[in-house]
């Protein structure tokens, strides 16, 4: 009976050798946010308007 071998990193000739690639570089929120801003630029008005709406709604609850 004859036993199988599960391949290692090793045995890849098209893999580096050394420690794995770091991961990619987190990107900031407000990077993130940016990126929508094509999206929100018809409809800022409403959206800043309901900003300060939502703002003045939430002092009058206090």
């Amino acid at each position: 009976m004859a036993t199988t071998r599960t391949p290692t990193a090793e045995d890849s000739p098209d893999q580096p050798a050394g420690p794995p690639a770091a991961p990619p570089a987190r990107r900031s929120a407000v990077r993130s946010l940016l990126r929508l801003w094509p999206y929100v630029r018809p409809v800022r008005t409403r959206l800043f308007t309901a900003a300060f709406v939502a703002v003045v709604a939430s002092c009058v609850g206090l």
